[in-house]
Parts: structure tokens; C-alpha cells; sequence
């Protein structure tokens, strides 16, 4: 959808050629005679649209500002409609009803698509912040419709209606929510189509339109080649699902592996400090304080890391659980993961520290039973307080 240009007025004055017109469009004239249209209603019609386009212009451009503030909208497309297809659009809804009320006096609301937007997001699930802050912002003209492809997620759809959407199956797999929106930025009321959607499925979208809009619609080789596209675009949203949620898991862990080692650098503190009171031998001393370090040492030596790792490869196996893709993506996952697993048992391999005592000191030192021992082995006692031999 490309912001309307300036208006010319003089295109005001240029009545619609007729047989241009239904050769353009493929509209045969007994259709026409069929819809029991008037062309010079038509003519008016496409006239007072074009001297009408900059205000509905404005009103588009009004609700686009409203709609880009949202963090969540990575853009906005915009569109009035041109004038020739709102003629066009009238003679065919005519022509499936030719007793349906549409002329010159009612068609700025009869139609409800003059002005077109779409909100592009990222992410599968920022559709729901963009649809509260659209439902808070606009009285809705009509009920909200997701359309959802055939084998969606039942969950997905649960949402929707929970959000108040009604749910449609689109028969060529097209997903987006659609909202008709009453907005007034002066004393005009004006009706605005707003589509949510990620930009993966604005990709497959604008090509299938392209390709099959309006005269291929029952071309069924375009149509099986584009069902293949539309689910590489579904698998394509599912990852970038997967990799923020990825990410989050891994933030997650390592705030809370932050937090573990910063506890665990105090513990050592403490038990520097309880050494030092020690009323033990200077030599006996100073053989703790060098165990002690080395278990400082261990916490970010490389079986850390090779742990860290490990945990990586967890989370990714984790996460893709709670995700549905396709088989290959499903592939592509279990190669990362052995990726992870091979660079994990890489390191553990060359580290030399992993099979030392001061490896199994660090896992000790995970705790703080480690303080009562060392205290204990300094008085030549066991951690229960007996004497040791």
C-alpha cells in the first residue's frame, strides 16, 4: 500500500472512458447492464472521489502516526484507494447483488476499504499489544477477523477469540487480522481498513496478490507453488519466534548464573576471611588460602565454560519443544544442538582441569557446606566436629 500523491485538480474534470475502462478491468458490458449501473453515476462517482482523496489522505495519515508510536508496529503502509477501483469494486459488488444500495449519495461508507493500513511486526505474538492499543484507541466498526490458515495451532486460535476476534479460515492460507476502525481527526467521520500482520507474511501477501490478484485467483499450478511459499513464510515467523525466545532463555540463564557466581565469590570471601582467623600454623594457613584460590580460579576456567555450553544446547532443545515447526526446521535444530554438544565435549577433552581436584573442588565449593569443612579440616577435624586422625 503507497501513500496516495498529490491530486491534480484538473483530473476532476476528465470523465471515465467507458470502454477503457471495462477492457482494463474485464468486465464484459452485459455484466454491466446486469448490475443496472448508470455510467455517468460511475463517472460522478469517480470524479467526486478524486476531489475527496486528499481528506481521506489526512485522516489515513492520522491514524498511521497513532499506529507507528506503538513499540510493538515495525512499520506502517498506507493506501487510499484509486479511484478507477472504487468504481471497479462498486460494479462488481453490484453485479453479485444487483438489488445492493451503493451510488453516489452512500459509497464513502458502503465501501470500507477507501483507506487502507497495515501494522507490520516482527514477532508472531506482537499481534496482541497492537490489537489492545487498536481496540482502546478506535470505536470498531465491526467484530475484529483473524484469519488463520487450516492447522494453525488451536492455541493460536483460542487467542484470537479470546481477544474478541471471529475467526476465519483462509482458503489460500493468508494470516492476518483485520480491523475496520470509525475514526474522525475533524468533523467527517471516516471508516479505515487497519491489517496486522508480521512482515514475513507482508512478503507472501504482496507477492500472491501480484501474482494471482484478480484474474489467476482459480490458476491452480500459481496456486499450489504459492501454498508451498505461504508455509516457508509460516516456518520463517515460527523462527524468528523461536530465536527471541531463545534468547530470552539465555539471558534468563545467564542472569541467574551471574547472580549464582556472585553468591559464590562471596562465599570464597567469607571463607578467606574465616582462614585468616584460623589460629592454625602459618604453613598450614597458607596451604588453605592456595586451595582456596584455585577454587576461584575453577569458576571461570574452561569446564565453566564447557558447562555453560551444555546448558546452551539444553535450552535449545527446551525451546524448540514448546514451538511447532516443520520437519526441516526440526533438522535444523538437532544439527545446532549437536553443534553445541561437539564444541561442548571439545573443550572438555583439551581442559585438563576437568579430571584435576580442583574441578571436583569447584563443584564442592558450589555450596555452603564448604565453609563448615574447610573451618573443620583446619582444626584437624571432621565437618561433624570429631577429631580427625
Amino acid at each position: 500500500m503507497n501513500a496516495a500523491g498529490p491530486v491534480c485538480p484538473l483530473l476532476a474534470m476528465v470523465m471515465l472512458e467507458k470502454n477503457r475502462f471495462l477492457e482494463k478491468y474485464r468486465i464484459p458490458e452485459d455484466k454491466l447492464a446486469d448490475s443496472k449501473l448508470d455510467w455517468e453515476e460511475l463517472s460522478a462517482i469517480h470524479d467526486e472521489f478524486i476531489s475527496s482523496q486528499p481528506h481521506f489522505l489526512a485522516a489515513a495519515n492520522y491514524i498511521s502516526e497513532r499506529l507507528q508510536a506503538l513499540p510493538d508496529v515495525h512499520s506502517i503502509k498506507l493506501r487510499v484507494k484509486d479511484p478507477e477501483h472504487v468504481v471497479e469494486k462498486i460494479i462488481r459488488k453490484r453485479i453479485a447483488d444487483p438489488n445492493r444500495d451503493i451510488g453516489l449519495h452512500n459509497f464513502k461508507t458502503e465501501l470500507t476499504d477507501l483507506i487502507g493500513l497495515r501494522a507490520l511486526h516482527l514477532f508472531k505474538d506482537g499481534w496482541r499489544p497492537i490489537h489492545d492499543a487498536v481496540s482502546g484507541t478506535w470505536d470498531l466498526y465491526e467484530v475484529p477477523v483473524a484469519n488463520v490458515r487450516r492447522g494453525d495451532p488451536e492455541e493460536l486460535i483460542q487467542e484470537f477469540r479470546s481477544a474478541g476476534c471471529e475467526i476465519n479460515e483462509h482458503e489460500f492460507g493468508y494470516r492476518s487480522i483485520h480491523y475496520l476502525v470509525r475514526s474522525q481527526p475533524a468533523k467527517q467521520e471516516y471508516i479505515a481498513e487497519i491489517q496486522v500482520r508480521t512482515i514475513f507474511e507482508e512478503g507472501w501477501s504482496e507477492i500472491d496478490h501480484q501474482i494471482r490478484y484478480p484474474y489467476d485467483i482459480e490458476n491452480t499450478i500459481l496456486g499450489q507453488f504459492l501454498v508451498m511459499f505461504n508455509r516457508l513464510a509460516g516456518s520463517a515467523d515460527e523462527m524468528g519466534s523461536f530465536v527471541k525466545l531463545l534468547k530470552r532463555e539465555l539471558h534468563d540463564r545467564e542472569t541467574a548464573a551471574t547472580v549464582a557466581l556472585t553468591e559464590k565469590n562471596t562465599l570464597i570471601n567469607n571463607l578467606q576471611e574465616q582462614i585468616a582467623q584460623l589460629k592454625v600454623a602459618k604453613q598450614e594457613k597458607d596451604k588453605l588460602k592456595r586451595s582456596v584460590e584455585e577454587i576461584q580460579r575453577t569458576i571461570v576456567s574452561p569446564v565453566t565454560l564447557a558447562l555453560n555450553e551444555s546448558a546452551a544446547a539444553a535450552v535449545l532443545s527446551a525451546a524448540a519443544n514448546r514451538l511447532s515447526f516443520d520437519s526441516s526446521v526440526f533438522a535444523s535444530i538437532a544439527a545446532a544442538d549437536d553443534r553445541f554438544s561437539n564444541f561442548r565435549d571439545s573443550v572438555l577433552r583439551s581442559s585438563v582441569a576437568v579430571e584435576s581436584p580442583i574441578a571436583k573442588a569447584a563443584a564442592q565449593a558450589m555450596t555452603p557446606a564448604t565453609s563448615v569443612a574447610i573451618a573443620a579440616a583446619a582444626r584437624g577435624a571432621s565437618p561433624e566436629g570429631k577429631k580427625t586422625e
